[in-house]
């Protein structure tokens, strides 16, 4: 009888953004992210005193994106090597907005000269040829 090991994954290389810095560190992707928390929120770098001290308090969550469940695990969400996740205190976290609408601030007679260049560029790449 012979026993299969399972390996797990090489752990991810990410770059952390807490309370009072960042700090590249290498998580397991494999695991669940809940099982992080009480390490990570020890690092003086990602915490204040004064902050919660509670896992359950805090939130992962992508740099420019959504937050993550604490209850799957990196791979879950497909992070990579060298994604930015954010540490927060829960009562902090709010999912930011895409910078969509940013890239589009311009007067409004460029907003539509943009549009309509788009638009036309995907009609063209869509239209059949004959």
């Amino acid at each position: 009888m012979s026993l299969a090991l399972e390996k797990s994954a090489p752990p991810l290389l990410v770059t952390l953004e807490g309370l009072n810095g960042s700090v590249d560190v290498e998580l397991s992707g494999d695991v669940a992210i809940s099982t992080m928390l009480p390490l990570l929120i020890q690092h003086p770098r990602l915490t204040l005193p004064g902050a919660p001290s509670t896992p359950s308090e805090w939130t992962i969550g992508i740099k420019g994106g959504q937050k993550l469940d604490p209850n799957n695990k990196l791979f879950d969400y497909g992070i990579l090597e060298g994604t930015i996740l954010l540490l927060q205190p829960s009562s902090q976290y709010s999912n930011p907005l895409p910078e969509i609408e940013g890239e589009l601030s311009l007067p409004n007679e460029n907003k539509l000269l943009v549009l309509k260049k788009a638009t036309s560029s995907l009609t063209s790449m869509f239209k059949r040829k004959k």
